[in-house]
Protein backbone atom coordinates (compact mmCIF):
# COMPACT_ATOMS: atom_id res chain seq x y z
CA UNK A 1 0.00 0.00 0.00
CA UNK A 2 1.51 3.26 -1.15
CA UNK A 3 1.05 6.31 0.93
CA UNK A 4 -0.37 9.52 -0.05
CA UNK A 5 1.63 12.31 -0.02
CA UNK A 6 -1.28 15.13 -0.38
CA UNK A 7 -4.23 15.87 1.98
CA UNK A 8 -7.60 15.11 2.19
CA UNK A 9 -9.77 18.13 0.78
CA UNK A 10 -11.15 19.86 4.03
CA UNK A 11 -12.31 23.03 4.48
CA UNK A 12 -12.28 25.39 7.56
CA UNK A 13 -15.15 27.35 9.26
CA UNK A 14 -15.09 28.01 12.50
CA UNK A 15 -15.91 24.20 13.97
CA UNK A 16 -13.01 22.79 12.17
CA UNK A 17 -10.00 25.22 12.29
CA UNK A 18 -8.01 23.45 14.97
CA UNK A 19 -7.26 20.79 12.45
CA UNK A 20 -3.91 20.52 10.94
CA UNK A 21 -2.55 18.42 8.47
CA UNK A 22 0.46 15.74 9.55
CA UNK A 23 2.09 14.65 6.52
CA UNK A 24 4.31 12.11 8.38
CA UNK A 25 1.43 9.75 9.95
CA UNK A 26 -0.99 11.08 6.88
CA UNK A 27 -3.75 12.44 9.50
CA UNK A 28 -5.64 14.97 10.93
CA UNK A 29 -4.44 16.61 14.03
CA UNK A 30 -5.90 18.89 16.41
CA UNK A 31 -4.93 22.19 18.05
CA UNK A 32 -6.54 23.79 21.19
CA UNK A 33 -8.86 27.16 20.37
CA UNK A 34 -6.46 29.03 22.14
CA UNK A 35 -4.04 28.05 19.86
CA UNK A 36 -6.21 28.84 17.32
CA UNK A 37 -6.78 32.06 18.39
CA UNK A 38 -3.03 33.10 18.00
CA UNK A 39 -3.44 32.01 14.52
CA UNK A 40 -6.16 33.97 13.59
CA UNK A 41 -4.47 37.38 15.37
CA UNK A 42 -6.85 37.30 18.27
CA UNK A 43 -4.95 36.38 20.85
CA UNK A 44 -3.26 38.97 23.34
CA UNK A 45 -1.44 39.22 25.89
CA UNK A 46 0.41 42.24 28.54
CA UNK A 47 3.16 41.07 31.24
CA UNK A 48 4.45 43.02 33.98
CA UNK A 49 7.35 42.35 36.73
CA UNK A 50 6.71 44.21 39.78
CA UNK A 51 10.01 44.58 42.04
CA UNK A 52 8.07 45.92 45.44
CA UNK A 53 4.27 45.26 45.84
CA UNK A 54 3.57 46.72 48.81
CA UNK A 55 0.26 46.31 51.11
CA UNK A 56 -2.22 47.58 51.31
CA UNK A 57 -1.99 48.64 47.60
CA UNK A 58 -1.46 46.17 45.67
CA UNK A 59 -0.85 45.93 41.85
CA UNK A 60 -4.26 46.17 40.02
CA UNK A 61 -5.43 46.15 36.48
CA UNK A 62 -9.21 47.20 34.96
CA UNK A 63 -10.06 45.38 31.97
CA UNK A 64 -12.95 46.71 29.79
CA UNK A 65 -13.80 44.18 26.97
CA UNK A 66 -15.69 46.90 24.30
CA UNK A 67 -19.44 46.05 23.35
CA UNK A 68 -18.67 44.92 19.58
CA UNK A 69 -19.15 41.33 18.64
CA UNK A 70 -16.12 40.04 20.21
CA UNK A 71 -15.88 38.21 23.04
CA UNK A 72 -12.88 38.18 25.76
CA UNK A 73 -11.87 34.54 27.23
CA UNK A 74 -9.64 35.80 29.93
CA UNK A 75 -6.89 34.11 31.68
CA UNK A 76 -4.47 35.64 34.49
CA UNK A 77 -0.92 33.76 35.08
CA UNK A 78 1.53 34.79 37.50
CA UNK A 79 4.09 34.10 40.70
CA UNK A 80 4.40 36.12 43.67
CA UNK A 81 7.68 35.81 45.82
CA UNK A 82 8.63 36.94 49.43
CA UNK A 83 4.76 37.26 50.71
CA UNK A 84 1.59 35.49 50.16
CA UNK A 85 -1.58 37.36 49.50
CA UNK A 86 -4.79 37.75 48.21
CA UNK A 87 -6.36 37.30 44.56
CA UNK A 88 -9.43 39.08 43.89
CA UNK A 89 -11.20 39.70 40.40
CA UNK A 90 -14.93 41.56 40.90
CA UNK A 91 -17.41 42.64 38.44
CA UNK A 92 -19.69 45.86 37.95
CA UNK A 93 -21.76 46.76 35.43
CA UNK A 94 -22.12 49.42 32.88
CA UNK A 95 -20.16 52.65 33.09
CA UNK A 96 -17.46 52.52 36.26
CA UNK A 97 -19.11 52.89 39.60
CA UNK A 98 -15.77 51.45 41.40
CA UNK A 99 -13.62 53.66 40.37
CA UNK A 100 -12.31 57.30 41.05
CA UNK A 101 -9.72 57.41 37.69
CA UNK A 102 -8.77 54.25 35.13
CA UNK A 103 -5.51 54.46 35.84
CA UNK A 104 -3.06 54.45 32.84
CA UNK A 105 -4.31 52.44 29.58
CA UNK A 106 -1.75 49.89 27.99
CA UNK A 107 -1.46 48.66 24.89
CA UNK A 108 -2.26 44.95 24.70
CA UNK A 109 0.01 42.56 22.24
CA UNK A 110 -1.05 40.39 19.68
CA UNK A 111 0.58 36.89 19.66
CA UNK A 112 0.53 36.24 16.22
CA UNK A 113 3.62 39.26 15.30
CA UNK A 114 2.71 38.87 11.38
CA UNK A 115 -1.27 41.10 12.20
CA UNK A 116 -2.29 44.10 12.11
CA UNK A 117 -5.54 43.67 14.08
CA UNK A 118 -5.44 45.08 17.91
CA UNK A 119 -7.70 44.33 20.66
CA UNK A 120 -10.98 45.20 21.65
CA UNK A 121 -10.91 44.94 25.05
CA UNK A 122 -8.89 48.22 26.64
CA UNK A 123 -7.02 47.42 29.73
CA UNK A 124 -5.77 49.53 32.08
CA UNK A 125 -2.91 49.83 35.00
CA UNK A 126 -2.78 51.18 38.87
CA UNK A 127 -6.48 51.72 38.74
CA UNK A 128 -7.79 54.43 41.66
CA UNK A 129 -10.51 52.04 43.26
CA UNK A 130 -13.00 53.36 45.92
CA UNK A 131 -14.87 49.94 46.11
CA UNK A 132 -15.38 47.02 44.82
CA UNK A 133 -18.38 45.42 42.34
CA UNK A 134 -19.77 41.85 42.39
CA UNK A 135 -16.72 39.28 43.70
CA UNK A 136 -16.07 36.88 41.36
CA UNK A 137 -12.85 35.60 42.80
CA UNK A 138 -11.34 35.57 45.96
CA UNK A 139 -8.61 33.42 46.71
CA UNK A 140 -5.00 33.35 49.10
CA UNK A 141 -2.36 32.82 47.49
CA UNK A 142 0.83 31.81 49.29
CA UNK A 143 3.95 32.69 48.42
CA UNK A 144 5.91 31.46 45.46
CA UNK A 145 2.57 29.47 43.98
CA UNK A 146 0.79 30.73 40.77
CA UNK A 147 -1.79 32.99 40.90
CA UNK A 148 -3.99 31.08 38.36
CA UNK A 149 -3.36 27.47 36.83
CA UNK A 150 -1.21 27.81 34.01
CA UNK A 151 -1.29 24.49 32.00
CA UNK A 152 -5.15 23.57 31.73
CA UNK A 153 -6.38 27.15 31.25
CA UNK A 154 -9.02 25.93 34.22
CA UNK A 155 -9.79 29.57 35.17
CA UNK A 156 -10.67 30.99 31.87
CA UNK A 157 -13.46 33.64 32.67
CA UNK A 158 -15.56 35.25 29.49
CA UNK A 159 -15.51 38.10 30.17
CA UNK A 160 -19.50 39.88 29.38
CA UNK A 161 -19.00 43.01 27.43
CA UNK A 162 -19.62 46.46 28.46
CA UNK A 163 -19.05 45.42 32.22
CA UNK A 164 -15.63 47.04 33.82
CA UNK A 165 -13.44 43.99 36.13
CA UNK A 166 -10.99 44.67 38.62
CA UNK A 167 -8.28 42.41 39.33
CA UNK A 168 -6.32 43.51 42.25
CA UNK A 169 -3.36 41.02 44.44
CA UNK A 170 -2.40 42.57 47.80
CA UNK A 171 0.30 40.73 49.28
CA UNK A 172 -0.12 40.33 53.35
CA UNK A 173 3.16 42.47 54.23
CA UNK A 174 5.36 45.11 52.13
CA UNK A 175 8.25 43.47 49.79
CA UNK A 176 7.01 40.73 47.41
CA UNK A 177 7.46 41.06 44.60
CA UNK A 178 6.18 39.22 41.02
CA UNK A 179 5.18 38.52 37.72
CA UNK A 180 1.64 39.16 36.32
CA UNK A 181 0.54 38.20 32.67
CA UNK A 182 -3.00 39.10 31.21
CA UNK A 183 -3.65 36.68 28.44
CA UNK A 184 -6.75 36.55 25.96
CA UNK A 185 -8.39 35.79 22.92
CA UNK A 186 -11.58 37.78 21.65
CA UNK A 187 -13.38 35.48 19.52
CA UNK A 188 -16.17 36.78 17.34
CA UNK A 189 -19.66 36.21 17.76
CA UNK A 190 -22.99 36.58 15.56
Amino acid sequence: MSRRSNPPAKTFGDKVLGQVWDEEVYSLGSIDEQHVMIHKGLSFTYSDYYPDIDAPSGGKFVLFPTGSSYRAHFTLRGTVAGQAGRLTIYETGNGMPFLTATGTEITPINRRRTSANTASMRVFKNPVVFRSGTKLVDEYVSAGNKLSDDIAHLDEWYLAPNKYYLISFIPDADNASGTVRLEWYEEQEG
